[in-house]
């Protein structure tokens, strides 16, 4: 099964966003995940038309985050910006009526999930879901280490008896986890820090290739001198 690579707008240089979208581009990515944040759900705010910025910059298709506790009054501004996937949190307000208007408006519907939500608390809304967001680190910040149990809620997410969603699994994500849960049934990786996009010395292309090849774990040793 072939995989799809999104690389994750938060860990990238703000003041040359240009720079680093063109580089991603060239690299061979499959598009890019934006997060946008109210500081208010998390502590982090993102900036003002942060999506639209993105938007400017590529064509290729976008997936926004929305980490924030009213989604409903983010929606009319990420259409604008025609994403592929908008996300909205089961941990924020009107769900189910976000949920709805994303797939009557023409996107694709997509339920982010917290480490501490169970999976049990989700399923009320999968049958309006397109694509379901697992998150592996707490919302709002990268560089995190990945929380353990949270690989559980991502088997039992495929394991779902009528699962009509996709999968893509946000936080942490190594060359090592996308060959594990790559065979497994997930597609769609959110890649931060830990996926070696964001070592300076490190060729993007190349990077881009090795992670589908499940090969990266040699580009990222350190130098002999």
């Amino acid at each position: 099964m072939d995989i799809k690579l999104y690389p994750s707008v938060m860990c990238m240089d703000s003041s040359h966003l240009l720079e680093e979208i063109r580089s991603f581009e060239v690299g061979g990515v499959d598009g890019f995940h934006v997060d946008v944040m109210d500081g208010d759900f998390v502590t982090a705010r993102s900036p003002e038309n942060h999506v639209a910025r993105v938007r400017a910059y590529t064509s290729l298709p976008l997936e926004v985050h929305l980490m924030v506790r009213r989604p409903g009054d983010y929606l009319e501004e990420v259409y604008a910006s025609q994403p592929e996937t908008i996300y909205v949190h089961a941990e924020a307000e009107d769900v189910f009526a976000c949920l709805k208007d994303i797939r009557k408006r023409g996107y694709r519907a997509g339920l982010a999930v917290a480490p501490s939500t169970p999976f049990n608390g989700i399923v009320p809304f999968l049958p309006h879901v397109d694509q379901l967001l697992i998150l592996r680190v707490t919302p709002g910040c990268c560089g995190q280490p990945a929380i353990p149990h949270v690989e559980s809620k991502i088997a039992q997410s495929l394991r779902f008896p009528q699962r009509f969603y996709g999968i893509t699994c946000d936080g942490a994500v190594t060359a090592d986890f996308i060959a594990k849960w790559q065979v497994e049934g997930v597609k769609y990786f959110v890649c931060g820090m830990a996926s070696g996009f964001f070592h300076q010395d490190k060729n993007r292309e190349t990077i881009c290739r090795c992670l589908k090849e499940k090969s990266i774990t040699n580009l990222l040793e350190p130098r002999l001198a």
